[in-house]
């Protein structure tokens, strides 16, 4: 619970007790999905972060507040209506535990009336706020991708190019997700078994397990990067210029975007997996459990573009 605001019984915000609001916020957050979570313990951590640079207590989650926070990050106007949205949960929860509050019950009634313009915009384009359509890599480019990142820089290994050699093979040879990938541990590559453990997957429960078979040349990408990294935790931690290992701490989801960005999303690679191991053949069961996907309905959706190529490929015109 450190990432959400913190209304101490010493504020004007509430008369009820911590504990109380911690209860009820751990309540709201525990119905949720984990990747909805993520989202609202984002927001909240951000919120608090917003707040201290501005010495304004947390607690005070007013329209004025509110809209000045939302005005000053370069977001999206979808990200931005979907932080207003998770503030304005977090008052009514609040609210929820202290009915007889004014000041809460005030805030809440000026967060449901708050709407964002329709001209809403960053002042700077944000590449993640921009949705981009989705692409897949051929074969070719996904090998001249790896290949783009040097192993060793005169004569010392390259830590950042072994680093992203392994993370690009975690993305186009295992399939996992950004927040997967970034949360990977060690613990959760099995070499002898020759597989990987994604816990907390998309729409799974914190502690369920999947599992993905090494394909590819993912062994042999990991293990060049684990000689280095014996004694870590995390798996893709940053690096400093100088070719340092920062602290033993995964890499931030905007740093991964930021690695590639220039080239491919994330997703494009995940893509890219699920739409060849369709196209060559591969049990659809199969390629179902290794994208993890709930419904093989899901799964069919990556074959839709090369079956109409091949319908195309078949069809005869007689004009």
């Amino acid at each position: 619970m450190n990432n959400l605001p913190d209304p101490k019984p010493t504020t004007a915000l509430t008369r009820a007790t911590a504990a109380d609001y911690a209860a009820m916020l751990e309540v709201m957050l525990a119905g949720m999905s984990n990747g909805s979570r993520r989202q609202y313990e984002h927001t909240y951590a951000d919120w608090r972060v917003w707040c201290a640079a501005n010495s304004i207590d947390p607690g005070a989650i007013s329209a004025p507040n509110v809209m000045r926070y939302l005005n000053e990050r370069p977001l999206s106007r979808a990200t931005k209506q979907a932080r207003l949205t998770h503030l304005r949960r977090l008052v009514q929860t609040l609210y929820s535990a202290d009915t007889t509050n004014t000041r809460l019950e005030t805030y809440y009634a000026q967060l449901k009336m708050m709407r964002l313009s329709v001209d809403d915009a960053p002042a700077e384009p944000n590449p993640k706020g921009k949705k981009r359509p989705g692409k897949r890599l051929d074969g070719s480019r996904v090998h001249e991708l790896i290949a783009a990142y040097p192993v060793s820089l005169d004569g010392k290994p390259h830590l950042r190019g072994l680093r992203n050699r392994a993370l690009l093979a975690v993305l186009f040879y295992a399939g996992l997700r950004r927040f997967e990938a970034v949360k990977l541990k060690w613990a959760d590559i099995d070499f002898e078994q020759e597989h990987i453990q994604v816990v907390g997957g998309k729409s799974r429960k914190r502690d369920a397990v999947d599992y993905v078979p090494f394909l590819g040349s993912l062994a042999r990408h990991l293990q060049a990067w684990r000689a280095h990294t014996p004694d870590r935790v995390y798996v893709f931690p940053r690096i400093y210029k100088g070719n340092h290992i920062g602290q033993d701490q995964p890499i931030s989801d905007d740093g991964l975007y930021r690695q590639f960005a220039a080239d491919f999303a994330p997703h494009d690679a995940r893509r890219t997996l699920i739409s060849d191991l369709l196209e060559s053949g591969t049990y659809i069961g199969d390629v179902k459990a290794i994208a993890r996907h709930t419904n093989e309905s899901t799964t069919l959706r990556y074959a839709k573009p090369h079956e109409t190529k091949v319908i195309k490929s078949r069809a005869k015109l007689g004009y």
